[in-house]
């Protein structure tokens, strides 16, 4: 399976955006560092979140474009299972994001 996690400038996936996208595949039990997806992110605002997930106006505007991370998320999770913590926003704003781009989610 996958453990996803993501940073998002709130918690409404209707008008919030991803800010991070971090993920790790575990096997047989085994947490598999090597098998690993990272993106920042690049936002034109920022909001009050900032206080929760660290990421900066600065950090965020050496992101990458919420295309390119979506498209290499999903070509990483592949038919992975996903996990997480609280995982219901991430999926929704994953999906919202992808809703944008008018590509199906996950």
């Amino acid at each position: 399976f996958v453990v996803l996690d993501s940073e998002t400038t709130g918690l409404n996936p209707a008008v919030d955006r991803l800010v991070t996208i971090g993920a790790v595949a575990v096997v047989d039990g085994e947490i598999l560092l090597d098998d690993a997806f990272s993106a920042l992110i690049r936002i034109e605002h920022n909001t009050e979140a900032v206080t929760v997930h660290g990421v900066t106006r600065d950090q965020a505007r050496r992101g990458v474009e919420e295309p390119a991370a979506l498209a290499g998320f999903l070509e990483y999770l592949r038919d992975g299972v996903i996990v997480g913590h609280h995982i219901g926003h991430d999926i929704a704003t994953i999906d919202a994001a992808l809703a944008r781009l008018g590509v199906a989610g996950c």
